[in-house]
């Protein structure tokens, strides 16, 4: 078994008030349905019960990283800037997103560049709010 699908399952024990969730979300990665795991886990980020804590921080870092080049780039930014906004610490939300652009330039595709815009935006807001204009006009 995957460590995706581990993490996945140990989230069914964890949490089950979110157990459905979680084995749809395991069903669509086994079956390797990348779009309809993207649409899934929109629905799932969306959710307030999983706003709180670091639960988006680890189902990136656990499970998303898993298949992140097999679904659409812009989608990935998107689940990168949510996921972004749920560290406590600007410092390390920026150091997490520069990694996400680094991921992104990596992949060399030409579609790319929305997504590297948008989070480099996101980037931009961080460096804003912690007072630093300058850095944010680096972005």
């Amino acid at each position: 078994m995957s460590g995706a699908l581990q993490y996945l399952e140990s989230q069914q024990n964890e949490r089950p008030e979110l157990a459905e969730w979680y084995a749809s979300l395991a069903d669509l990665y086994q079956r390797k349905l990348w779009h309809q795991l993207t649409l899934k886990l929109e629905q799932f980020v969306a959710l307030a019960v999983v706003q709180a804590g670091d639960v988006l921080i680890q189902l990136y870092h656990n499970f998303i990283t898993d298949f992140e080049t097999k679904i659409n780039l812009l989608k990935l930014a998107h689940f990168a800037v949510i996921v972004s906004r749920q560290y406590a610490e600007k410092e390390a939300a920026i150091s997490y997103l520069e990694r996400v652009v680094e991921k992104l330039h990596a992949t060399r595709e030409i579609r790319a560049e929305e997504p590297i815009l948008y989070v480099k935006m996101q980037i931009a807001a961080f460096k804003l709010v912690m007072g630093n204009p300058k850095g944010a006009n680096n972005c």
